[in-house]
């Protein structure tokens, strides 16, 4: 089979970025370069070490040189999604995530093996954790401003965050919605129905949809998913 090519970031607005093709092709990560810090959406890793969070933040302070990784957003616990915090924390990152995140990661943190980088090593950094409180979290400066919003329970998982850009009109999620990268959307899943629901009942105003898993959708392709779903239920 052809080699992926290299994980390689592209502008979506001013200050927002997504890095796309870590995991072999497969995981895309989205950041925002606030005044003074970046934040980063998803760490893209098995719980084994695979080098995607180091080649992340290569490309992260290759194209914002300067500014320090603040904030690691983690959308939800599965390990392809949240592996690579590691490296994060060792940066002196703080995680952001939700409450029942919080203790599987403070479990994993703990774990000790051979096939892990040594977190002896990692410096002086602690593990730190914030959590969403009351499904909601904003960050902003006088340029920027990132809603979090925790749209679980959906089947995929119980708690589940999506992040949300007012100015920019961009959401970010993982799962919920993967467009192909040869351009076709699949059927509406019951997740898809789910985050579809949560996204009207938050009443955003979305015109790019961007996932951690193939390429930016718009909402009208979230519509069009849905009514294939529809249409197939009939039959």
């Amino acid at each position: 089979p052809a080699t992926p090519p290299p994980p390689a970031v592209s502008k979506l607005a001013e200050d927002v970025y997504l890095l796309q093709g870590l995991a072999g092709g497969t995981h895309n990560v989205l950041f925002v370069a606030f005044n003074d810090y970046v934040m980063v959406l998803e760490a893209p890793e098995q719980i084994l070490f695979g080098n995607n969070s180091l080649q992340a933040q290569a490309k992260i302070r290759e194209t914002v040189p300067g500014k320090p990784i603040k904030y690691l957003v983690l959308t939800h616990h599965h390990s392809d999604h949240a592996g690579g915090f590691r490296e994060y924390v060792k940066e002196g990152a703080t995680i952001v995530t939700t409450a029942g995140n919080k203790s599987f990661l403070e479990r994993v943190a703990a774990t000790e093996s051979s096939l892990l980088p040594n977190s002896k090593s990692a410096g002086s950094h602690k593990l730190v954790i914030e959590t969403i409180e009351n499904k909601k979290r904003v960050f902003q400066d006088d340029k920027h401003l990132v809603e979090l919003y925790d749209i679980g329970p959906n089947p995929h998982a119980n708690e589940i965050i999506v992040a949300y850009l007012p100015k920019e009109k961009i959401l970010f999620q993982g799962d919920l919605l993967n467009a192909a990268a040869n351009g076709t959307i699949p059927i509406a899943q019951n997740v898809t129905i789910s985050f579809a629901e949560k996204l009207q009942q938050l009443g955003l105003d979305v015109e790019k949809i961007v996932g951690v898993h193939g390429r930016p959708a718009t909402p009208q392709e979230l519509r069009t998913a849905i009514e294939k779903r529809r249409a197939s239920e009939l039959k």
